[in-house]
């Protein structure tokens, strides 16, 4: 079993602006639990607050990490098309099916699809071009 495993299957089944409300919740849940150890007047021991701290950023990282260790697939997928189209290869795919990173993957596919119309336009207005170029000369030379 990987260490963040538990942390992965806490945020994955989770929306994608639900998992940022999720990410922080150790840091706020330390401050709220400070506060009413001040209100209580139980604050005056700092190994607790100390602990406390400690433990609310270890947990932060952790989720952090998971959080990380979630999108990093999606993350490769979209660099790796990102590379092949700025190369030009516009036949690249980066979309899954996995709805994160606000369906960036979608969107690059969309955008790729489209900068492909806009050269085959180009290449097709290119050909029509020649031959018109074509038909003029030969049109001048049978006018002379």
């Amino acid at each position: 079993m990987n260490f963040y495993t538990p942390g992965i299957a806490l945020l994955k089944p989770l929306p994608g602006p639900l998992r940022f409300w999720v990410l922080p919740a150790p840091l706020v849940l330390a401050l709220i639990t400070l506060l009413l150890m001040h209100l209580l007047q139980s604050a005056g021991e700092a190994t607790w607050v100390i602990g406390l701290v400690l433990l609310a950023l270890v947990m932060w990282w952790y989720l952090q990490v998971c959080f990380f260790q979630i999108t990093r697939g999606e993350r490769d997928r979209t660099s790796a098309a990102m590379k092949a189209a700025s190369e030009g290869d516009l036949a690249s795919s980066s979309y899954s099916g996995i709805k994160t990173l606000g369906n960036f993957g979608r969107d690059f596919e969309a955008m790729i699809v489209n900068m492909s119309g806009i050269v085959a336009n180009i290449r097709t207005a290119a050909v029509l071009l020649g031959d018109t170029g074509k038909k003029l000369v030969d049109d001048t030379r049978s006018l002379a």
